[in-house]
């Protein structure tokens, strides 16, 4: 005689098992055995050696023609994984599937307590229990760690006594009983019936609880998937910032740029709950005689970002919501403002009864609705337009506020020239921003006023020549030869039409005269001084004190300073 009851891999710990429920694949019950296992063993390399039988000893998968394993547990905290593996430890017979030997199975718990039991002291030395029931087998440590860790009331001392802990005879007696009322098994080389001893409902048998519904069932299925592959991180993030300071380009190039795994849409004054969410509209279907019109639930961007969040649990999906306060932000999410709150691992804190998203994304109409966690809401606001709709602190507390620092210099253009002058546009944008900063305007919020590093791109800075880019005009925006110079002003008019224009009508809107000269009563001449002039000179749209900062060289500004 002589066999291993327990699996030399690790020990049979909180930790290891949760290594192990993590390595399992999705949609278990629906795949090959063959090609689960080919899974499990990319994530973790050795399993189909040894881990295996690890697992398989702990309960936890089945080989059969399909893959299972026990779900319910997907379900559970750290505490009540805890609790299986008390219950593991109580039910678990050996040899078994994984334990080749001619002996008869026995319960390891039960066989203790009964020698304890039997005994004038309640004590045995566990060398001379291991090896009356397991002969010369090795792994002894294994199994006094697990009797140590999971055999209560039964425990051992120092001097690897095992012992009854003191007026607990009465309780090792009710589990005695639990575990007998399963015994013996029918065949205890049968991997089906092994792997059913672990089940939930002999886990609630033994701990006296009420066994799960239908519908409870399916919840655990679907913990499962958020427990082993759904990625974590989700959550709600809100760039915010000066017009042009980057937050779109920010979301691209740290987040996603992909449109197969993001959705995004511009709110404004006339955006809806419907839009956002979806509505039901008039379908037509058929043609002639047969055409019928049927009324049908069209998802919007919301609840088509959440269907493909929740059926690719490997994959991060992002839902981009542009200039957030241009629109009734709380109105538009309305029953999904709920959802916003997030726990530790980025799902939904709390669920929201909606049928129509509910059957589009689960084809259920009773499921409740949730933030997955691998579901991310990004949004961008101007500060300068925190006054369009006002986004109220209940509503701004549940997204993560990142300001976009508005930093010129690490602008890819920040050293190009403004069309034909030598000022940079790094400059330009210094001077005007000091400016802006240090108005005495009582009605204007200035910081919110300031012009973004990336308020204009390189090719508004650029300047056209008809003699040098007539070539490249020509084709570039496909003109006639004859439209080349109505086309060239047009293109050197961007910059101010869009700066100038920007700085009159609403960074200075009401004190002018700090940044423009006092000849100037009127946009159009404005315009028309700046777009008509050549070089420095359209810098005279400016009084003296902003024109000599914005021609004084860096090192003469900088040697001021100190």
């Amino acid at each position: 005689m002589g066999y291993t009851p327990l699996a030399r891999w690790r020990n049979f710990t909180l930790d290891n098992l949760k290594t192990i429920l993590k390595i399992y694949p999705d949609m278990i019950y629906d795949m090959p055995r063959s090609e689960a296992i080919d899974q499990i063993e990319e994530k973790l390399r050795g399993y189909k050696r040894t881990a295996y039988q690890h697992a398989c000893q702990l309960g936890l998968e089945c080989r059969g023609e399909k893959f299972k394993v026990q779900n319910y547990l997907y379900s559970f905290d750290d505490e009540n994984l805890e609790r299986y593996l008390h219950f593991w430890f109580k039910m678990y017979v050996a040899p078994n599937p994984y334990v080749k030997s001619e002996d008869p199975p026995i319960s390891i718990f039960v066989a203790i307590a009964n020698e304890l039991l039997n005994s004038e002291s309640n004590r045995m030395h566990f060398e001379d229990f291991s090896s009356k029931y397991f002969g010369d087998g090795k792994s002894s440590d294994i199994l006094k760690n697990a009797i140590q860790a999971y055999g209560y009331p039964i425990s051992l001392n120092e001097n690897d006594e095992l012992y009854i802990i003191e007026n607990n005879i009465d309780e090792l007696n009710r589990i005695i009983k639990k575990v007998n009322s399963t015994l013996p098994m029918e065949n205890n080389m049968d991997e089906k019936e092994f792997f059913e001893r672990f089940s939930y409902e002999n886990f609630c048998a033994y701990y006296d609880i009420p066994k799960v519904t239908i519908q409870e069932i399916q919840e655990v299925h679907e913990a499962k998937r958020d427990y082993v592959d759904r990625v974590k991180g989700g959550n709600n993030v809100l760039l915010y910032g000066v017009p042009g300071s980057g937050k779109s380009y920010k979301i691209e190039k740290e987040y996603c740029n992909d449109f197969n795994f993001m959705e995004r849409v511009v709110f404004h004054p006339d955006y809806m709950n419907t839009d956002f969410v979806g509505q039901i509209l008039p379908t037509v279907k058929g043609e002639g005689d047969d055409k019928e019109i049927t009324y049908d639930f069209t998802p919007g961007p919301f609840t088509r970002v959440l269907k493909k969040a929740i059926e690719n649990p490997r994959d991060h999906y992002y839902l981009v919501i542009e200039e957030i306060n241009r629109g009734n932000a709380p109105a538009i999410f309305g029953e999904i403002f709920q959802l916003l709150d997030r726990d530790d691992v980025g799902k939904s804190s709390y669920e929201i009864t909606n049928y129509n998203i509910a059957n589009e994304v689960f084809n259920q109409k009773e499921k409740p609705i949730y933030l997955p966690s691998n579901l991310h809401i990004l949004a961008t606001m101007n500060t300068a337009d925190q006054n369009v709709f006002t986004l109220d602190t209940a509503f701004q507390r549940r997204w993560d506020m990142k300001m976009i620092e508005n930093d010129v210099a690490k602008a890819e253009h920040a050293s190009k020239s403004i069309l034909d002058t030598s000022v940079t546009w790094e400059r330009f944008n210094t001077v005007i921003n000091d400016q802006i900063i240090t108005s005495s305007a009582a009605t204007l919020s200035s910081e919110d006023k300031r012009l973004g590093a990336y308020f204009v791109t390189e090719e508004i800075l650029k300047y056209y020549n008809k003699e040098e880019n007539h070539d490249y005009v020509v084709q570039k925006y496909g003109i006639k030869s004859s439209d080349i110079a109505k086309t060239i002003k047009d293109l050197n008019s961007r910059f101010g039409d869009k700066v100038i224009k920007y700085l009159w009508d609403d960074a200075f809107k009401f004190n002018r005269d700090e940044l423009f000269d006092d000849e100037y009563k009127s946009l159009e001449k404005v315009l028309d001084t700046f777009n008509n002039s050549i070089g420095e000179e359209r810098f005279n749209v400016f009084n003296q004190d902003i024109k000599e900062n914005l021609f004084r060289t860096l090192d003469a500004r900088d040697s001021e300073d100190e």
